[in-house]
């Protein structure tokens, strides 16, 4: 009796369809899609949980898509814009100081950032933190020079 092959679940494949089930307007269907995976097949798999993270942005899931980021960050801490979508989810929850270490997080991952960047320089204001929104801001204008430049 021949055993029939085991089929290997493709978790970047998973990551990419549910990426575009979001584009296409269905963050709902792209979760579901990721859901029963992420327990299990893809609990060490940052980018599943990325995108399951934007997902539940979309679905106004706000703490779940935080802490959903940051799992996501803590399996792969090198990733700048999931450093910043949870930067911008905190945020918008009035964490402050968690959205400043964020964007503080993505911009010294991509100097070159700038919605990090810019993120960094409003939330230092908002904070008070002149020193770190002045460099926030250099480095706005350094990324905007470049820019012209090219």
């Amino acid at each position: 009796m021949e055993v029939p092959p085991v089929q290997t679940l493709d978790l970047d494949q998973l990551a990419e369809s549910a990426t575009m089930m979001i584009r296409e307007g269905n963050p709902a269907g792209a979760l579901e899609s990721l859901r029963a995976h992420l327990p299990e097949a893809a609990a060490e798999h940052a980018g599943c949980w990325r995108v399951a993270a934007g997902a539940m942005a979309r679905l106004d899931l706000i703490d779940a898509a935080i802490n959903a980021f940051e799992y996501a960050t803590d399996l792969d801490s090198n990733d700048a814009s999931a450093w910043f979508n949870q930067g911008a989810l905190k945020k918008k929850t009035q964490d402050l100081n968690g959205a400043l270490d964020c964007f503080q997080k993505a911009l010294g991952i991509d100097s070159q950032y700038a919605k990090a960047a810019n993120g960094l320089a409003l939330v230092a204001v908002d904070l008070g933190k002149a020193d770190i929104a002045i460099d926030a801001f250099r480095s706005l204008l350094l990324m905007n020079r470049h820019m012209q430049m090219a």
